[in-house]
């Protein structure tokens, strides 16, 4: 009787899952299930260190509304990948990691490489699981994808140890495991909200005359920017987004009035929370950003999340775009017409006052380059398709404030955990996932030095990008009071990069950005490799904080230029 063995059965469970792209380092004891992967025609970008394979998977899942996967080898292999699988635990993101393990029989001998990875990794998931015997890898491997992208998702460990992997079992018991494993998936149904809640919170809306929606991440894995888009214009209600959830409508939406939030929030008397959490992003959802006497409607997959941190009026635990579509059958009894017009003009002459104000006292031709400029110039060449990825600290506040966004997944950061070193990662994966869309990584110097090799992953797998440095020559902003080591030199990133097989250049003066990024902009689209623009920008400047206190979210302008 012919056999097959653990690896063979996990490549075809990964195979049979519609899995067509891996990120990984290659070591054991996988390398017998990364050649088979190979044979069956998986993409394989392996990296230069494993957070870098994480962070790809994450960004992977982010940018396809997809689970990102991502393969790791035993002890230290495993442990490198923390950072990116914790990032994508906070930010909710469905990672599936297949990490190798030493053999359960040689377990509590000090065995090569061993560690209790399981246990490493279970506060850093949804779920961490070890596979007892190679004919449970097919289950495992489903119960793994269906765990991760169901209810609140979040990244799944799956632990391999080597003799799993390398042990046989017959060929007909092999295939009854995967045909099992599949027939489990007959797919659950995004829940709907109760009826009730729904038609009381429409109540509150009906008697709201300053409400808003903030919406966040979950808004887009329930792809529910068409109903929200109709829920918005039905009721003529202003939206604000959390930075995981930008894009789920353009910016430019009459009703995203992105600069009157502070006010916003400060006066609004009923907030319609779609699919985020209550956290530092939103202040905790208390006062002063919000009034304590706003009603609150919360929407959220997860009941935990209901009512956490501030008690709210109306909580619906569903699905996001199933529990929108009861509010859009509802909304004839909702909100008589013209009833929010002066709220929105109000916010709308805040808008515009704010954005007057703004930037007055900028010297956008400045030397040494000002942070806003670079953003003023790459905002003028981006496509509105693009997707940019983010990283930094001034990098990423002045991006935040100055950059919108049009599309669902085209925006990129780094997210709950402020993990810095996403840029490049997520660049890549971007770009894997969308091949068709220019791809931009916006970063400032510290960031990008933490996963710059990564550029080599890029260069070896054809993968092109425009990779866009602020490099200020530190670690924060040279304000007088940070000094102690926050220096990092102006290096000339650009020929590392070249040394890596980019091409690049440094730009010192700002009449000179606009050649160099429509030079990595024809890069990003038409080349083979990334090339990197390396700007000098001034050590002094701190990029301007958000109106919206810790709130975080950006405050853009609509683009004057669009490609």
């Amino acid at each position: 009787m012919s056999s097959v063995t653990g690896a063979d059965l996990l490549v075809a469970s990964l195979k049979r899952r519609g899995v067509d792209t891996l990120f990984l380092l290659m070591g054991g004891p996988l390398e017998s299930t990364v050649n088979g992967c190979a044979k069956q025609g998986m993409r394989l970008v392996d990296t230069r260190h494993e957070q870098g394979a994480a962070m790809m998977a994450h960004g992977y899942a982010r940018a396809s509304g997809r689970p990102g996967v991502c393969m790791v080898s035993a002890g230290p292999g495993t442990t490198n990948a923390t950072t990116g699988i914790l990032n994508a635990f906070l930010d909710c993101s469905p990672v599936v990691v297949v990490g190798g393990s030493v053999a359960l029989s040689l377990r509590g001998m000090e065995a090569f490489q061993e560690t209790d990875q399981l246990g490493v990794m279970k506060p850093l998931t949804k779920a961490a699981w070890q596979i007892p015997c190679a004919e449970r890898i097919p289950a495992y491997v489903s119960a793994a994808f269906r765990t991760a992208m169901t209810g609140r998702q979040g990244p799944i460990y799956l632990d391999f140890p080597a003799d799993v992997l390398y042990g046989e079992v017959g060929s007909d018991v092999g295939d009854k495991a995967l045909a099992l494993s599949m027939t489990e998936e007959t797919g659950i149904p995004a829940p709907a909200g109760d009826p009730a809640a729904v038609r009381r919170a429409m109540e509150l809306l009906r008697h709201a005359r300053r409400p808003i929606i903030l919406s966040g991440s979950g808004s887009l894995w329930a792809d529910a920017g068409e109903e929200m888009r109709q829920l918005v214009e039905r009721l003529q209600i202003p939206f604000y987004t959390t930075p995981l959830g930008r894009g789920i409508l353009p910016e430019d939406h009459p009703l995203s009035l992105l600069s009157a939030r502070t006010v916003a929030f400060r006066e609004a008397d009923l907030v319609l929370i779609l699919g985020t959490r209550s956290n530092f992003i939103s202040s905790y959802l208390l006062p002063p950003r919000l009034s304590e006497k706003a009603r609150i409607i919360m929407v959220n997959i997860d009941p935990q999340e209901i009512g956490h941190n501030r008690p709210v009026d109306v909580g619906i635990v569903g699905d996001v775009k199933q529990v929108l579509r009861q509010m859009l059958d509802e909304t004839k009894h909702a909100l008589p017409e013209g009833q929010t017009a002066s709220w929105v003009e109000q916010l709308r002459k805040a808008d515009a006052e704010r954005e007057r104000q703004r930037w007055s006292k900028v010297n956008l031709n400045q030397m040494p380059i000002h942070h806003l400029r670079v953003c003023e110039e790459l905002r003028a060449v981006l496509p509105r398709d693009a997707v940019l990825a983010v990283d930094g600290r001034e990098t990423l506040n002045t991006a935040r404030q100055t950059i919108p966004s049009y599309y669902p997944r085209h925006r990129l950061n780094p997210g709950l955990s402020g993990c810095m070193g996403i840029g490049v990662p997520f660049g890549i994966a971007a770009k894997v996932a969308k091949p068709d869309k220019t791809v931009v990584v916006l970063t400032g110097d510290g960031s990008f030095g933490m996963t710059a090799m990564e550029l080599n992953t890029a260069v070896r797998h054809k993968i092109p990008l425009a990779v866009i440095i602020c490099n200020n020559g530190g670690w924060t902003a040279d304000t007088g009071k940070w000094l102690a080591a926050r220096n990092l030199g102006h290096t000339a990133y650009h020929v590392v990069a070249q040394g890596l097989g980019c091409e690049g250049e440094q730009v010192d003066r700002p009449e000179d950005l606009k050649a160099a990024l429509g030079r990595a902009m024809r890069a990003a689209r038409e080349g083979t490799k990334p090339y990197v623009v390396n700007v000098i920008v001034d050590p002094k400047i701190r990029a301007p904080v958000s109106t919206g206190g810790s709130f975080g979210q950006p405050e853009p302008r609509a683009p004057e230029t669009q490609v």
